[in-house]
């Protein structure tokens, strides 16, 4: 039996294949540890070509997918379930478990009473995964696997980064490296996060506690990439990496032992100096912080729980140990002001920070802003996930994507007022130039007009950086 794991294309990404599928590596390397082919295929774009020429013959393929790349993973589905003769097409994923009716219910064509998924799967998967294809071989498939036990995180093998071509390439800020060879890859120290900001739909994948691999544990694969991958940059995908003090200050005493470089991402208001002093000498090079927003009103109405207090000490506590510090903000959010761009925009011209990362606020599935609109005091004008990207750019304009026709702000006098907050914060970045993604979208636009000029025949446009379709 051949599985087949299809990670769709992000295009909504200005980097796409930065990092590696780590649920699909970890699913890839349990069904092998069983005695199962695996591969996992990674379409270049969903045109039919490409899907023909990227994904290979199996008896099941499988899709695990957020929000933002559920379109995606549909529109590959669909063409699968065409052109493969008794495919057997599954699906699971954060957007499964916060969606799992609308998703079972998903037609194969609009005029059809054909569903597209065969199965679906909610919760933690690699249990799952293996009743799943015990199931197919017996022909007992069903089309629901709900999995509520909780996975013991130092149980379950390595992920198999051998199935991936391309592990991982730029992670630090401005595309900074710290290793010979550059390459990077995602690795996981911990799932959960005990907190309730509105926006985050993490709870309701992970549930709100935290559960954490040990330090042995951690370090063998550290080991396990040095040795047969060649890399030392490493990027956490931890929700909150620091979470446990204790147990931070704990793992990098396991991490001094080799020469990495690690990112992470935390909340201002879970690091001191000793702490990261100590990251600093376990290898950590860059942490981004979820500060949302200046503006201590929207950081209330977002649930937030964070001072300015906390903030200024993180950032200014960075600065001075050396630590590069991302500051990732999100505008047109529940609570903000007409003032709101201006104390985000004056607090970034005081404190200190190497870069920033600018969201668009939509209401993820699953989060509470999705459950319950009415209690961050916001109106869902649309459902369409293909308008839920969270990045501010599409076809390579970075400031083409805006949340006015998706949400409403209700705290603002006006959806015009909520599109000049976003124009404004963005025209901020571009300006001072310390923000990646949109210094990469200037260059990539720069780069089309160039190509369109130098070109003799007709020129069609292609998406730059752009989300067609998606924590």
């Amino acid at each position: 039996m051949k599985i087949v794991f299809i990670d769709p294309p992000q295009e909504y990404l200005m980097q796409e294949r930065t990092q590696a599928p780590l649920g699909l590596m970890y699913l890839g390397a349990v069904l092998r540890e069983n005695g199962f082919d695996a591969v996992i295929s990674r379409p270049n774009s969903g045109k039919p070509e490409d899907l023909n020429r990227d994904i290979p013959e199996g008896d099941i393929y499988a899709f695990s997918t957020t929000s933002l790349g559920y379109e995606a993973s549909c529109d590959i589905a669909r063409f699968i379930k065409r052109t493969r003769k008794n495919a057997t097409v599954i699906i699971g994923g954060y957007h499964v478990t916060c969606e799992p009716d609308s998703t079972q219910l998903e037609k194969l064509d609009k005029d059809s009473n054909e569903m597209l998924w065969d199965v679906i799967c909610t919760g933690e998967a690699e249990h799952t995964i293996l009743e799943i294809v015990d199931d197919f071989s017996s022909n007992k498939l069903k089309k629901r696997y709900n999995q509520t036990q909780l996975v013991d995180l130092d149980k379950i093998p390595f992920p198999a980064r051998d199935l991936v071509e391309e592990q991982g390439g730029n992670i630090f800020v401005y595309d900074k490296h710290y290793s010979e060879n550059g390459t990077s890859t995602v690795i996981s120290s911990c799932r959960g996060c005990p907190y309730t900001c509105v926006f985050c739909s993490t709870a309701a994948m992970w549930g709100r506690s935290v559960r954490y691999r040990s330090g042995e544990g951690m370090l063998a694969e550290i080991r396990d990439c040095i040795d047969n991958y060649d890399i030392r940059e490493f990027r956490f995908s931890d929700e909150l990496f620091t979470v446990n003090r204790k147990r931070t200050i704990d793992l990098m005493k396991f991490f001094e032992q080799e020469e990495i470089y690690f990112k992470c991402s935390t909340r201002v208001d879970r690091v001191d100096d000793e702490l990261l002093e100590t990251m600093k000498a376990g290898g950590c090079k860059e942490i981004a912080f979820g500060v949302e927003s200046f503006d201590p009103v929207v950081r209330e109405a977002i649930s937030k729980g964070t001072g300015q207090d906390d903030i200024e000490k993180a950032l200014y506590a960075c600065d001075r140990i050396g630590i590069d510090t991302r500051v990732l903000l999100m505008i047109g959010t529940p609570g903000e002001r007409v003032i709101t761009p201006d104390i985000n925009i004056n607090a970034l011209e005081e404190l200190p920070w190497t870069c920033a990362s600018l969201t668009v606020f939509m209401p993820l599935p699953g989060s509470p802003s999705w459950v319950d609109p009415d209690s961050c005091n916001i109106r869902i004008k649309s459902y369409d996930l293909s308008r839920y990207n969270i990045y501010l750019w599409e076809k390579g304009n970075p400031n083409a994507n805006r949340n006015d026709d998706v949400v409403e702000i209700l705290s603002l006098p006006s959806t015009a007022v909520q599109v000049a907050n976003q124009e404004k914060m963005t025209q901020y970045f571009l300006d001072n130039g310390k923000m990646n993604e949109i210094a990469r979208a200037k260059e990539q636009i720069e780069h089309f007009e160039d190509e369109k000029l130098q070109s003799p025949v007709t020129y069609t446009e292609e998406p730059l950086g752009t989300m067609i379709t998606e924590k």
